[in-house]
């Protein structure tokens, strides 16, 4: 399934908007790190997607077998 543009925006403010209201009344220096390199990463991950740069599957396969054979 492929999603619009303005699907990733949508999903990208409700997933922060899902982990800041989840968070507990109190956290940790640790706690708010963490938290904010699990968004980098969504968001990351949601740029790639929207500049295509991403491994289909069958490539995945065929990169995990190569290597599999060669260790």
């Amino acid at each position: 399934m492929l999603f619009s543009f303005s699907h990733f925006l949508s999903l990208d403010m409700l997933l922060k908007n899902q982990i800041i209201e989840n968070m507990p009344n109190e956290l940790s220096t640790e706690d708010v790190i963490e938290r904010i390199v699990f968004i980098q990463k969504i968001e990351q991950g949601i740029a790639d997607v929207q500049q295509n740069n991403v491994v289909n599957e069958g490539k995945i396969d065929y990169l995990i077998d190569k290597w599999s054979k060669l260790h």
